[in-house]
């Protein structure tokens, strides 16, 4: 017997005829792998720039004024300049040290193995990273022989909206993680506690179109009309198009730290027209930690379901388990 919802908010017109047609879908049917990895291949085809996320541009640098992180496989140093960042390899030129653990005096580092001065955010400097801040993230650009973009492929977003970030390491490869925004038919079994309904109904030209009602209290829902598309072969990003909070929009980027871990950044900007919404600007510091909480409670299961995917695919359950403990893909380990 299906649950009663009690829907609240503003009510979504009809889907045309569409809806009779959707329930008689079965989603274990429309989740069909094939087809996923198909779309997936499409979306490898489109331009990244060679631009890759870092991370929160609130939490980077907030510690100390440098950072090493690892993209792609290359060891990178971030420098934070009051409010301005800048990126080297992390390796000095001279003889690979790490500059990291070298002497600082501002942006200028001296390297510890053999006194090789470098100034991190100086034009001159050869091995400086291009580095992109889109009031929300970090972004690298990395060389390759793709073609390089001035600025990433974002998508549009909503001005004067609250911005959240989420971040969390995982055991797979970059496509795990696009492939399961590929598969929203998982969305109202695996995620009961907060999709209530969940209906694909339609898909062109490589984006898909779903009608969500997301749980406010038990039965009752909010829903709204929603569109994931990926703007480069590393981002998918659901834009809510109909209902409470249109405009909102969640970025999903995966980026390749090395082979078998993938680095998750999810970015939600919540936005709503209604009036009420300039107070929740007011209190957006309270408000942002429920937003992160909201992320990493969906991605505690939709990593077990990517980390699960990378490893049937690489034939390696048992070093899976002996990694984590528990059997993978069981978001409950």
């Amino acid at each position: 017997m299906s649950e009663k919802l009690i829907r609240v908010g503003k009510k979504l017109p009809a889907l045309d005829g569409l809806e009779e047609k959707v329930k008689n879908q079965t989603d274990w049917v429309s989740a069909d792998p094939v087809k996923i990895r198909t779309n997936f291949q499409k979306i490898l085809q489109k331009p990244s720039g060679n631009w890759f996320v870092l991370g929160d541009r609130g939490k980077l640098c907030s510690k100390k004024h440098r950072e090493v992180h690892f993209v792609n496989g290359k060891e990178l140093l971030l420098i934070r300049n009051q409010d301005q960042f800048c990126c080297i390899s992390n390796l000095c030129p001279h003889m690979g040290a790490p500059l990291s653990i070298g002497r600082f005096d501002g942006t200028r580092v001296t390297c510890a193995w053999h006194g090789l001065s470098l100034d991190c955010c100086s034009s001159h400097t050869n091995n400086r990273v291009p580095i992109y801040d889109d009031g929300y993230l970090i972004w690298v650009r990395l060389p390759s022989n793709q073609q390089s973009s001035d600025t990433p492929y974002l998508c549009d977003r909503p001005s004067n909206g609250i911005g959240a970030v989420y971040q969390k390491v995982l055991r797979c490869n970059p496509e795990h993680v696009i492939q399961n925004r590929l598969d929203p038919w998982h969305g109202a079994h695996f995620h009961p506690h907060t999709f209530a309904h969940l209906q694909v109904y339609c898909e062109f030209e490589g984006a898909l179109f779903l009608r969500v009602a997301y749980r406010v209290w038990k039965r009752v829902c909010i829903e709204v009309d929603a569109r994931f598309h990926c703007p480069d072969p590393r981002t998918i990003v659901m834009t809510i198009m109909e209902g409470e909070g249109k405009g909102s929009i969640v970025e999903t980027h995966a980026t390749p730290l090395s082979p078998g871990y993938t680095l998750l950044t999810e970015l939600t900007i919540a936005y709503s027209s209604r009036p009420g919404f300039k107070v929740a600007r007011v209190i957006s510091p309270l408000l942002r930690p429920f937003i992160a909480h909201a992320m990493a409670r969906l991605w505690k299961e939709d990593a077990a379901y990517a980390e699960r995917r990378y490893y049937l695919e690489h034939g390696f359950p048992y070093q899976m388990y002996r990694e984590k403990g528990a059997l993978v893909g069981d978001p409950k380990a």
